[in-house]
């Protein structure tokens, strides 16, 4: 009975909505990438700020300030764009992306750390298609040794890529990660509490 009443409650709700539940699912999804991606620069400022970063709103304040960063936000892209042109870096990952920005560029001195972040929070399709981004990112690279790509996972997949997963999926994903920082050694796959040492690691070196 409760099956049938659920049924067609959901049946009225997509006919409502004049979509099919694929199409339903996949705007859920989206909208869920889109909030998760809000409350995850809020995760990266709440680490960097500690530590005395300074979140920057011109390039040139980016640049002279030893601790700093910025997000690909409407204000930050301009930033993000001046600081390509000008250090002639070619952040690959935006011609596979339909020139989609990083979501935060950090600088520790002479570092800089071009960093992709992802929050997840249970299953769906783009979640699957978002953890598959962020493994990808760790296979970029640019000439210069003092740039690096970051990956930055957080959320309840993280468990997944450990070895205690024994799943085939999983451990196809974990030894994709393996392989893309052997080649890239100045590249990183982190979490929230890694992200904060890989960070502090490199404020000592200066």
């Amino acid at each position: 009975y409760l099956l049938n009443d659920y049924l067609e409650n959901i049946y009225e709700m997509y006919k409502s909505h004049e979509y099919s539940h694929v199409i339903l699912q996949v705007m859920a999804d989206s909208s869920s990438s889109r909030r998760n991606g809000t409350i995850g620069l809020k995760m990266l400022a709440s680490i960097l700020n500690p530590l005395g970063f300074t979140e920057c709103e011109d390039y040139n304040s980016f640049i002279t300030n030893k601790y700093s960063y910025i997000n690909s936000d409407k204000k930050g892209k301009k930033i993000f764009e001046e600081f390509i042109s000008k250090n002639k870096i070619n952040i690959e990952f935006r011609k596979s992306r339909d020139n989609k920005y990083p979501d935060m560029l950090i600088k520790v001195d002479d570092n800089y750390f071009i960093l992709e972040h992802k929050l997840t929070n249970g299953g769906g399709g783009s979640q699957n298609a978002e953890i598959n981004e962020i493994i990808d990112f760790t296979r970029y690279d640019e000439e210069n040794e003092k740039y690096h790509y970051v990956s930055c996972l957080q959320g309840d997949f993280i468990q997944y890529l450990t070895e205690k997963s024994t799943q085939p999926k999983n451990i196809h994903q974990r030894t994709n990660i393996q392989n893309a920082l052997k080649q890239h050694p100045n590249n990183y796959f982190v979490n929230g509490k890694a992200l904060e040492k890989l960070i502090k690691d490199y404020m000592e070196k200066e």
